[in-house]
């Protein structure tokens, strides 16, 4: 190990311990501690070495040169959802073996590992769509994302199954018992691209644990509609109920974190009002609806409608995250690749062929055709119509 890595290792190691001891308001079992310690890790193993070493100017990160953007916040943060895909497919595959919507649990576990294959092609090949110009060079990462391609390999098989419609039990099974180790490589995964892509010209050591605490939140909601489907179908373990109450426990406190800042954890209140709403959504969201664990916390086995409904909060959460996501790695200076390399290449692989479309073509000129005689004050009225149309969110 070198110098460096010792540096990386030991300063990760204290931020976890502080990190423990700040969210710990009471005593939880031996089990919970655990997890707690494996979660924080997630956050911030591998981020960086002394800040004075890795943490560039907010100058030096906003005159970046096209040629030297390489994708570093887009591939952190694609990484990092792996972890949030694994506990997805669990989540999914545990409904479509109990037999729980059982079609629309197929459906979102085929999208899943369509996404998971994706995400390790990116990194691997690179993805303009996904915000990844170029293959991944180092030595070390391309190590990782072959690792994790490999124990992904057989839950992938499982998961086409399944999620085909010609799955068996022993699929389901074969998911179950392999995603926990599967989720501990796409840490150590994320771990490893999280330290490449910190650098002067790369990702501030700040941005790198805040996408990492958020893409974080995406898995425990994942992980807790797993949890409530392997209680309700009889597939938990002794631990299932302990890990469920852990996890709904640090999503609330990672939330708040996220949303008022964690100066200790390294986590940044939100750079702007937009990202706080955002969260401050969310947040209203999670408490609105968080007592559908409160039966199962209680030692009841949930109900399938509890299993349901977990699994669609799981969604929301999930979605409502991204939106916090997308908002801060806009809003973060530097790295403006994150957001203008995926429309770049949406723009030149999709919108161009819409120029060409007979249907498309025949489409505006009718329309054109129809609009040629209006006046100033028609074309202001009909704008003034759309408007009000879309804030409704309806209208021809």
């Amino acid at each position: 190990m070198s110098r460096q890595s010792q540096v990386v290792f030991m300063m990760t190691y204290k931020q976890v311990r502080r990190m423990e001891k700040a969210m710990q308001h009471r005593k939880i079992s031996t089990y919970a501690t655990q997890t707690i310690a494996k979660m924080a890790c997630c956050a911030v193993l591998g981020l960086a070495p002394a800040t004075t070493l890795l943490t560039p100017t907010t100058a030096s990160a906003q005159q970046l040169d096209d040629s030297l953007y390489n994708g570093a916040k887009a591939r952190v943060n694609r990484s990092a959802s792996l972890r949030s895909l694994t506990e997805a497919v669990a989540s999914a595959s545990c409904r479509v073996g109990a037999g729980i919507q059982t079609e629309l649990a197929a459906s979102q576990l085929a999208n899943y590992r369509d996404e998971f294959t994706s995400i390790l092609n990116g990194l691997e090949n690179g993805s303009a769509i996904l915000g990844m110009p170029g293959a991944e060079q180092d030595a070390r990462a391309l190590r990782s994302i072959q690792a994790t391609a490999s124990g992904w390999a057989p839950m992938n098989l499982a998961a086409l199954s399944l999620s085909g419609g010609s799955g068996s039990a022993e699929d389901a099974a074969s998911i179950r018992s392999a995603y926990s180790d599967m989720f501990e490589q796409t840490v150590v995964l994320a771990a490893v691209i999280s330290g490449e892509y910190l650098g002067p010209q790369q990702l501030l050591q700040s941005d790198a644990t805040v996408l990492n605490f958020a893409v974080r939140q995406r898995a425990l909601a994942y992980r807790m509609a797993r949890a409530m489907c392997e209680l309700q179908s009889g597939a938990a373990n002794a631990d299932t109920r302990d890990e469920l109450a852990t996890t709904v426990d640090l999503f609330e406190r990672s939330l708040v974190a996220l949303r008022d800042g964690f100066p200790s954890a390294g986590i940044n209140p939100p750079p702007n009002d937009a990202v706080a709403d955002s969260l401050n959504a969310t947040f209203e969201m999670w408490r609105s609806k968080r007592s559908i664990f409160d039966a199962a916390l209680a030692g009841q086995s949930p109900s399938a409608d509890a299993v349901i409904a977990a699994a669609e909060l799981s969604i929301e959460l999930s979605k409502s995250m991204n939106n916090s996501i997308t908002l801060y790695l806009i809003a973060t200076p530097g790295q403006d690749g994150v957001y203008r390399v995926p429309l770049e290449a949406y723009s030149r692989n999709e919108l161009a062929g819409w120029l060409t479309d007979p249907a498309m073509i025949a489409a505006i000129k009718d329309q054109n055709a129809r609009h040629a005689g209006l006046s100033e004050d028609e074309v202001i009225a009909l704008d003034q119509q759309w408007r009000a149309e879309a804030g409704a969110g309806g209208g021809p």
